[in-house]
């Protein structure tokens, strides 16, 4: 991967993150309140807002400690909010860690989450923003449902994520996916940490190439490389075009090329 593409896939998710957040207002701006219906037996819910409070899957956008990071939130019909859920059926959300889950209420325009393990709920306003929201620590939360074809990942993504400790260092991760309509998908990634010691800075990186086979079944996207490892985690758009020109797969929000 060019290096030149490298920088501006990091300007995209990370130095310019106010352009990724600026996209997202004006996509909530296309969602409407109330647009999902509940799913019956335990099945996946899309986001919706019901009465002002959020029910089913949201794309989160934060920064924290100058890391800009990209999360999936969902709220349980029965009243659980998660964090980064293990997946979206019943046995996958109770095996979520108990720390990324919680009981959440709305009060007004006020979202409190009890996250388990914390002596006081995390607690903020809402900010409407179309069918999404506002809340805590800048945080924007859109509205998400799955695909609706699997013809709508065709074509070529990359995404990566970045992590930063001032007494440590930075870490970045670059990833660029291929699906193709004949069921096969190419990889690759760059991986770089970055090491700050008195009077000195160490870098190290390494580059990864994958091909395979994908899949996208419902709420999930199952990734089979060459050898028969296989990666399986919850994929969704994020947006409402026909065509999808960003998506979220196992923690790594991807743009489209």
């Amino acid at each position: 991967m060019a290096t030149k593409t490298l920088k501006s896939i990091f300007c995209t998710l990370f130095g310019c993150a106010w352009v990724l957040l600026l996209g997202l207002l004006l996509v909530l701006a296309g969602c409407g309140e109330g647009s999902a219906a509940t799913a019956a037996d335990g099945a996946p819910v899309a986001g919706h807002l019901v009465g002002g409070k959020p029910v089913g899957l949201f794309f989160v956008t934060k920064s924290v400690l100058g890391n800009f990071r990209t999360l999936s939130y969902y709220f349980s019909p029965a009243g659980i909010a998660y964090e980064n859920q293990v997946g979206l059926s019943p046995a996958e959300l109770a095996a979520t860690p108990e720390k990324s889950k919680g009981r959440y209420s709305v009060t007004g325009k006020t979202l409190a989450i009890a996250w388990t393990g914390y002596t006081q709920p995390e607690s903020a306003e809402m900010l409407p923003l179309g069918g999404g929201f506002g809340w805590s620590g800048g945080s924007i939360f859109s509205a998400v449902g799955p695909f609706t074809s699997p013809s709508q990942l065709v074509g070529t993504f990359e995404g990566g994520t970045s992590t930063y400790a001032s007494a440590v260092g930075q870490s970045t991760v670059s990833k660029a996916l291929t699906f193709k309509p004949d069921g096969t998908y190419q990889g690759s990634g760059v991986a770089t940490a970055t090491t700050a010691t008195a009077g000195s800075v160490a870098e190290t990186g390494g580059t990864s190439q994958q091909a395979g086979r994908w899949q996208l079944d419902g709420w999930y996207l199952t990734l089979t490389d060459a050898q028969g490892h296989k990666v399986r985690d919850i994929a969704y758009p994020v947006g409402t075009g026909s065509q999808v020109t960003l998506f979220n797969f196992n923690g790594i929000a991807y743009e489209r090329q």
